[in-house]
């Protein structure tokens, strides 16, 4: 067994483990457990329920904005290292952008619209946070305006990573324009659907090749069932290959960890394929494994830490609107649609 394969594997077991202790402490539901279990494991923390339990008895009086405590709680728990006062602070910090971004014209009741503020009011200062919300709602509306590029509610949470970005907004659109008319010509049919995601995950990172995105998707393609990758598309869960692809690692052996790692997934309790679907289980097999690398590329010397930031909060961002999305559209038979658009 590779080093890199025992590192994967203790953190699928902390999954595991995160996972199991959010059911028995009865926290969260079944979306809220999955989600929490994998952002304590990705930042390498085990879960205690009492402990998060107060944060969200803290966090509940103050927080302005909807549908937070699924996700913006327990991020801003690991974040502030459990201080009560920095927590406050932090929410503090959340609502002001959230009143921001409703002021901009984002949707106030969106689930989406807390982990975006999250995002701003972590990757940039206070002084910044009008700039940032600006530059996100432009990027949204200029998106769907001018360029054609489809955008709805549960992109607010990359609108958001635009935003505190420094990239030239007319210039980025006309990139991912450019790609997404590449991924349209050259992915497989399987995957067409997916290739303004695509894009739009893979436009922050320019030394990416286009043609090894293209490849990799062909490769997951042959661990995972071509209608089940159908559905990684339409559900909106499919920039999870352009984290991938970002990925310091040949095609083979990221191949191989993933399909090892699902197959392990498979084998937990509460996981097996009758209990849960397909897709979920590579998609979030995919993003332990990315994981592992980002912890790797953190005490590798050289890399910029400001992409580290962007690079975890886009596997946060994969994660949380497929998810949410699988959640409500499986519920509501939305799977052949995407959310809301202003």
């Amino acid at each position: 067994m590779t080093t890199n394969m025992s590192k994967i594997q203790h953190k699928l077991a902390l999954f595991i483990e995160n996972h199991n202790a959010l059911k028995k402490g009865r926290l969260s539901g079944y979306v809220g457990r999955r989600l929490i279990a994998f952002v304590f494991a990705l930042n390498n923390y085990g879960v205690d329920c009492n402990i998060l339990r107060n944060k969200y008895d803290i966090a509940r009086p103050v927080a302005s904005f909807p549908h937070g405590e699924v996700m913006v709680t327990p991020l801003s728990a690991i974040k502030t290292n459990n201080s009560d006062a920095d927590f406050l602070t932090l929410i503090g910090k959340i609502n002001e952008v959230y009143e921001k971004m409703v002021k901009a014209g984002f949707l106030y009741d969106s689930h989406y619209i807390s982990l975006a503020s999250y995002f701003v009011a972590t990757m940039t200062g206070s002084s910044n946070y009008d700039n940032a919300v600006a530059r996100a709602r432009e990027f949204y509306t200029e998106a769907i305006g001018s360029r054609g590029i489809d955008m709805y509610e549960e992109d607010f949470p990359l609108v958001a990573l635009f935003g505190v970005s420094d990239m030239d907004i007319n210039y980025t659109q006309e990139q991912v324009v450019q790609q997404w008319q590449f991924y349209s010509a050259n992915l497989e049919k399987e995957l067409m659907n997916a290739a303004m995601q695509l894009a739009l995950t893979l436009v922050f990172n320019s030394s990416v090749d286009p043609n090894h995105a293209v490849a990799l998707g062909s490769e997951l393609i042959k661990i995972t069932n071509r209608e089940r990758m159908l559905q990684w598309t339409r559900i909106g869960a499919f920039p999870a290959l352009g984290i991938l692809a970002q990925l310091p690692v040949d095609i083979g052996t990221l191949i191989g960890e993933i399909s090892h790692t699902q197959n392990l997934l498979w084998q937990q309790k509460g996981f097996s394929k009758m209990r849960v679907p397909n897709y979920e289980v590579q998609i979030t097999a995919a993003l332990i494994v990315a994981s592992v690398y980002l912890d790797n590329m953190k005490q590798t010397p050289g890399i910029c830490p400001s992409y580290l930031v962007h690079l975890e909060n886009m596997i946060i961002n994969v994660q949380y609107t497929f998810l949410r999305g699988m959640s409500e559209r499986l519920n509501q038979n939305w799977l052949y649609s995407r959310g809301r658009r202003q």
